[in-house]
């Protein structure tokens, strides 16, 4: 495979799906205790992120590509923040508003680099955006080759199908980074890219490689799809595609920190690869190297073009 460093600048990206404000607040992890024995951790650094399809948006542009970000928000603090960390990227950002809606936030309370607990706060969209959504979605399709799906389950992308079809219809391609076991509403896309656990969830534990081969294709040509990428983490990536031998990738990363975002920085540059007019395969390695790179860093984490250009 001929390894070429990708050319993302005229290759704009269109990404919708779940937006998320990730939060860290940093402890020491030395606690006292009050008179009723809790323990009282301090506080001594807080920063935030954006998270979800607005980490992938942002991903894109670290290493030097344009996209596009669609997604659902509400009128809170989350949103407002979600917004000024956007204009301080290059991402073109247009936000579906719910009304009424809490903006899906994680918080992580940190010690030593290390997770003590999550915190979340969301909740399902109730009303019916369709028609908000089309309108601000079918105009952007015209203006890329390729659409990012990344769904984290929180409803943003119940209209799934409805955007595959239309996609479709506009000759772009359909790449998904999904979630939960219902893989139906993803019917027709072109590139599915589920991790290990994701991908076992639907169809079984696989007891080797070339039972994750098999059940592989079997999934592929039941959803009718021109592709499947199953990340396995410290196992690397393998690449199914009908007509074509199975393509494995081998992890470069040599520590693994968090992974957080990890599987946001796979699909970005694959669909950077493939709007510049490379091949599925030199995408995937791309993406390969990029991922190693996020993993050995804390947090919800994006990469540079010098990073990627120094790592090949």
């Amino acid at each position: 495979m001929k390894k070429k460093l990708l050319n993302f600048v005229n290759s704009p990206v269109l990404v919708i799906g779940d937006i998320i404000l990730d939060k860290y607040w940093t402890t020491n992890n030395d606690c006292i205790l009050d008179e009723f024995s809790t323990p009282i951790f301090k506080i001594f650094q807080y920063y935030e992120y954006v998270g979800g399809a607005a980490n992938v948006a942002h991903n894109i542009t670290t290493v030097g590509g344009k996209s596009i970000l669609v997604g659902a928000v509400g009128q809170d603090e989350s949103a407002k923040s979600i917004r000024n960390i956007l204009k301080k990227t290059t991402v073109e950002y247009h936000p579906c508003i719910i009304n009424n809606y809490i903006t899906t936030t994680k918080l992580r309370i940190m010690s030593k680099k290390k997770q003590i607990v999550r915190l979340d706060c969301e909740e399902n969209i109730k009303e019916n955006f369709l028609l908000k959504f089309n309108n601000i979605i079918n105009p952007l399709l015209k203006k890329v080759s390729v659409v990012i799906l990344s769904d984290y389950n929180k409803g943003t992308l119940c209209f799934s199908s409805s955007i595959i079809k239309q996609a479709k219809k506009e000759k772009v391609l359909v790449l998904v980074d999904p979630k939960g076991n219902d893989y139906l509403k993803y019917l027709g896309a072109t590139l599915l890219t589920p991790n290990l656990f994701e991908f076992e969830s639907v169809v079984g534990k696989c007891s080797n490689r070339n039972d994750l081969i098999n059940k592989g294709m079997d999934l592929l040509m039941h959803l009718k799809l021109s592709a499947l990428l199953i990340t396995q983490s410290k196992e690397g990536m393998t690449l199914l595609q009908i007509n074509k031998k199975p393509v494995h990738f081998v992890t470069r990363a040599k520590k693994v920190v968090d992974v957080t975002g990890a599987g946001d920085t796979v699909i970005a540059l694959i669909a950077l690869g493939l709007s510049s007019g490379f091949t599925l395969e030199q995408s995937c390695y791309q993406a390969n190297i990029a991922a190693g790179i996020v993993v050995q860093k804390p947090g919800t984490a994006s990469l540079t073009l010098e990073e990627l250009k120094n790592a090949i």
